[in-house]
């Protein structure tokens, strides 16, 4: 299915609505890859940016939500507890050389509580 917009979904569709597994490339070159559930993007999946971030874990209307992984463009990575999009929870920030550079519990996306 291609929209007018140039976005393209390839995958499972239930009663007209993207239900099951699927793939959406997004005309920036953005593009997810995981479970939707009537239309919304839910449950687990992977999000690649053009810049070369890149998401894995668990996903609520396209957000990072539950625990997942972000590996940043610059090679930073984000291992831990995701809400609607901010790192909040107990999680890990590592230098691009795999070093630690934060960890602990985070609210809002900054850390509350634990070593910098």
């Amino acid at each position: 299915m291609i929209w007018p917009n140039g976005d393209r979904f390839q995958g499972e569709w239930f009663e007209g609505k993207r239900t099951g597994r699927g793939t959406l490339f997004y005309v920036n070159g953005k593009k997810y890859q995981g479970d939707w559930f009537e239309e919304k993007q839910i449950g687990q999946g992977k999000v690649t940016w053009p810049n070369g971030d890149v998401y894995e874990g668990g996903i609520l209307n396209g957000l990072a939500n539950g625990h997942g992984t972000f590996i940043y463009a610059n090679r930073e990575k984000y291992v831990g507890d995701w809400n609607l999009g901010k790192r909040d929870g107990i999680g890990i920030l590592y230098n691009a050389d795999g070093t630690i550079k934060q960890s602990g519990t985070w609210r809002d996306n900054s850390i509350v509580a634990g070593s910098n």
